[in-house]
Order: C-alpha cells, then structure tokens, then sequence
C-alpha cells in the first residue's frame, strides 16, 4: 500500500491528471453556485471559487503540482470524507433514516478529497518539500490581510490561510498568491450591495462595517500588487515565443 501510494504521481501521467484537475475543477464551480438564488448570490459565490482555480491552474501549469493540490484540497474538498463519515453514521434506528441528507455532492466532495490527499502524499513521498521563499516583497499585504482574517474570522483560520499561502508563495507564484486573498475578499462588495437591498444594513453592527471597509481597502492594495505581475507574464510569453 505505502509503495502503491508512493508511485501513484508517477503512474498517473500529467496529461490524465490535467483532465482529473479540470473535472475536479467543474465539481468545486457546481458546489460553490449549485445552492445559489439570485443574481447576486451567483456573483458573490462565484468569484471567489473563479479566483481559488485561477491560483490552482496557474500553479498546476507551472509544474507546482504539489501546491495546486494543496491548495484546491484546503479550499474546496478537505471536508469531504467527514461529512461521508458524518452522513454514514447519522442513521437513527429508531426515526428508521439518516439524520443528514444524502446528495451527490457528499460523493463529489468524497472522491476529490481522497484523490488529492493521496495525491498529495505521492508527491511528498517522491518529492517532499523544498522551502524556496528567497525574498518577500508584499510583506506589509500579507500582514495587513493576515490582521483581517484573524479580526474577521479566528486565529484558527489564519493558519489555516497561512498554509495555502505559504504554498503559493513557496511556489513562486505570487500572482496565485494574490488570487488566493483576493477570493477570500472579493465578495464583500455585493455583501454590502444585498444588505441595502435587503434593508439589512442597519442591522449590521460597527465591527461588521469597519472589517467591510478593511476589505475593500485589501481588494485594492491586492489588485494594485496583481497589475505589475501581469505585465511581467506579458513579457515572459513575449521572450519564450
């Protein structure tokens, strides 16, 4: 079992593993909007995942096959063996049916979290884990938008924010980087947007409009550190043509 998982990266070619990625990548789209209602609701839901796959695809192109992995099971399938477990073992005897329901995303979800992880564990058994961070340049970006999760969120996910993002920058893909933040606050404009809609606005609280304005504020520093990156790919396509 240990030599079979070993060799699995080895066996499975890049080719059958690019159409893996891109049916995976077709599952994580239907499980971010497949629940959505209303214009809104599709954009904010959609972006998000849009950006988690840019950064996934620009990562996987680049032959940082190991981060791209990491990266799409942290974001979109690392639940999915618990919640199969939570499903399996939620019969009642006595109700006679599961407490949780059954949908073909607890098997999409299923199937893509083992796929990755074993994945993952290939390459690590092959492969392992070089630190290549030389130089940080958008230290100050990666501070400020670690402050925002932890005020926003916990101290818990921002480690694990850090970990993916120590993936794509380890990678040396700053552009995925940047994408992977992004998507975390790319929604808030329509969050904003639908609470007026809603008449919900004056429901929400200080902290609430103060971590909004935070996030507006990083959704710009973040776009601001993309655009220069964009002009160095434009001229790295340029020299390899």
């Amino acid at each position: 079992m240990f030599a079979f998982v070993k060799s699995l990266s080895q066996k499975i070619g890049e080719q059958v593993q690019l159409v893996i990625l891109a049916v995976l990548s077709v599952v994580a789209i239907y499980i971010a909007v497949g629940s959505s209602s209303g214009v809104l609701d599709v954009i904010s839901d959609l972006l998000p995942i849009l950006l988690v796959l840019s950064a996934v695809w620009l990562l996987f192109i680049k032959k940082k096959i190991l981060a791209s992995y990491v990266v799409l099971l942290l974001l979109v399938f690392s639940n999915g063996i618990n919640i199969f477990i939570n499903w399996l073992f939620s019969y009642h005897f006595f109700l006679e049916r599961f407490s949780y329901t059954f949908s073909i995303n607890t098997i999409f979800l299923l199937v893509g979290c083992i796929y990755l992880m074993v994945m993952i564990a290939s390459l690590l058994m092959t492969e392992g884990i070089k630190l290549e961070i030389k130089k940080l340049d958008m230290v100050l970006l990666l501070l400020l938008f670690g402050l925002y999760v932890y005020i926003n969120n916990s101290f818990t996910s921002l480690i694990f924010v850090g970990i993916y993002l120590f993936f794509a920058l380890n990678a040396g893909e700053k552009l995925a980087a940047l994408a992977l933040m992004l998507s975390g606050i790319i929604a808030t404009p329509f969050i904003i947007f639908q609470r007026f809609v809603d008449n919900a606005a004056k429901m929400t609280t200080i902290h609430m409009w103060l971590t909004d304005a935070f996030a507006l504020f990083l959704i710009y520093f973040v776009i601001m550190h993309a655009i220069p990156l964009f002009g160095k790919k434009k001229i790295e396509t340029k020299e390899a043509e």
